[in-house]
């Protein structure tokens, strides 16, 4: 609330004067209560009466989710404060999540760019969490990261007149109210250009445009592809540029590989980072990665091997 006072200049006024006067506050049988669109916006819990009101973020190692013993989820992590939180919150954690590739620009620089353009997955995100059917209470928003796309679920057809063919020209809003509050918070612009910015920051990154779809005639999927084929390519062409690794590269085992080609794009890491990466303890982290300065691929910049401020980085 006090954000909010600040993003409307409304410091003066109390909590609830803001409230009533945006209609989140109404009097029943004597009591005030928040309406659904204020829960959603200013409460603490909104979950607890609107159960299907969250985010649910999952990442996926592979392109498909796989069953039983092949189970491939690696994160799973579910945001269900006020919408201000969840976007912010959401933001930070899928941030976390993606990746970014290296390679060698044609005037011979190495150039870092992200997966996805950011606009384009947040803006997917703000759409979805703005315009969805709350009163669908069975469903709520799920973002799928695997490793060549990201998905947006959102509950709810397209709403109004808006279409597939006719979303980047024509805007309709589910909930007037949710989106009006979110622009005065300057998340949402009520413009009708987040979604021909999500068109366009694609083609920028030399990406697919982006797809939509009503996969059920109830829902809107958001589909976005990463070229990680590609990429995947341009990354390791570029590191086996490096005589030392080139000649090593076969004899390594995938995991050797897996951390070497991270190593490489982070420009140096710790055990830790790379027991997450291997999926196992930190013991079996050192030993991959002694092995690694034993083939004389990457060195140890710390003091001593109890050096806590030492990485490793690759050895040119």
């Amino acid at each position: 609330m006090e954000i909010y006072k600040s993003k409307i200049g409304a410091t003066e006024l109390s909590n609830e004067q803001i409230l009533k006067a945006r209609g989140f506050l109404v009097e029943n049988n004597g009591k005030l209560n928040l309406t659904n669109s204020g829960m959603l916006l200013f409460g603490k819990n909104p979950s607890v009466y609107l159960p299907s009101a969250r985010v649910r973020v999952v990442k996926f190692e592979g392109v498909d989710l796989q069953p039983g013993v092949d189970f491939n989820v690696v994160k799973d992590r579910t945001f269900d404060k006020c919408l201000y939180k969840v976007l912010e919150e959401a933001r930070n954690f899928i941030n976390t999540q993606l990746r970014e590739f290296t390679h060698l620009n044609p005037n011979g620089v190495f150039e870092t760019i992200p997966e996805y353009p950011e606009f384009a997955w947040y803006e997917g995100l703000v759409n979805a969490v703005t315009h969805r059917d709350y009163t669908n209470t069975g469903e709520y928003i799920t973002v799928k990261l695997f490793d060549d796309r990201l998905e947006i679920y959102s509950p709810g057809k397209l709403g109004g007149f808006v279409t597939i063919e006719n979303m980047q020209y024509k805007r309709y809003s589910r909930n007037p109210q949710i989106s009006r509050v979110l622009t005065e918070f300057g998340i949402v612009r009520e413009l009708n250009e987040g979604v021909k910015r999500i068109y366009r920051e694609m083609r920028d990154f030399y990406l697919k445009d982006p797809i939509y779809s009503e996969p059920d005639q109830h829902s809107v999927l958001l589909v976005l592809d990463n070229n990680i084929i590609m990429r995947g390519k341009r990354k390791k062409e570029t590191m086996l540029k490096n005589t030392k690794i080139k000649e090593k590269w076969e004899s390594l085992n995938f995991q050797q590989q897996k951390v070497l080609q991270a190593i490489y794009d982070k420009g140096e890491i710790t055990s830790e980072e790379v027991a997450e990466i291997i999926d196992r303890k930190k013991n079996a982290a050192v030993r991959l990665l002694n092995k690694l300065i034993d083939e004389k691929l990457i060195v140890w910049t710390g003091t001593s091997k109890n050096d806590k401020y030492g990485k490793y980085i690759i050895k040119f």
